[in-house]
């Protein structure tokens, strides 16, 4: 995880909870253009908070490989939503695994479960509504669901949201 101050001001002081406990493990007190890296042991439902606005990219990659990584901006929870549209997935390669599809990771905050609806085409071309319960936890819940290659779809939380 990276932390960067763009565009912002001297003196922001920036908390880490990277282990999801609810204890800010690290704070640094950042100025402007500065960055911070976090190596490693970031699990899911650790947050950044910061007096001061600040960009948090998350960098993930396979130990020992030459080539694999990725890395996202990560959003504020205030613009979280409740709905979400992956775009069509392209079909496997010789490269890839046949038939594997995309892996949308739906992450639900709470303590308690959270519907979601996941909305995609069947063989056929017909619309498929399939409720999918996400589990919740002291950190939060994540759940995995592949969609499809050639297929795209919508993803709309239900409750408690």
């Amino acid at each position: 995880e990276i932390i960067k101050q763009i565009n912002a001001e001297n003196n922001t002081t920036v908390n880490v909870d990277k282990d999801a406990n609810g204890i800010f493990e690290t704070v640094v007190v950042l100025n402007e253009g500065e960055n911070y890296f976090v190596n490693g042991g970031v699990v899911a439902g650790g947050h950044v908070t910061a007096d001061k606005p600040v960009e948090v990219h998350i960098l993930t990659g396979d130990i020992a490989s030459n080539y694999e990584s990725r890395d996202s901006q990560l959003l504020p929870t205030s613009l979280w939503s409740k709905g979400y549209y992956t775009p069509v997935s392209t079909a496997a390669t010789a490269q890839s695994i046949a038939g594997a599809g995309t892996t949308v990771w739906l992450y639900n905050p709470g303590a308690g479960n959270l519907t979601v609806q996941y909305t995609t085409r069947d063989g056929g071309g017909v619309l498929t509504t399939t409720p999918l319960v996400v589990p919740g936890g002291a950190a939060g819940g994540y759940l995995p669901q592949i969609v499809p290659d050639g297929y795209g779809a919508s993803f709309t939380a239900l409750s408690p949201f």
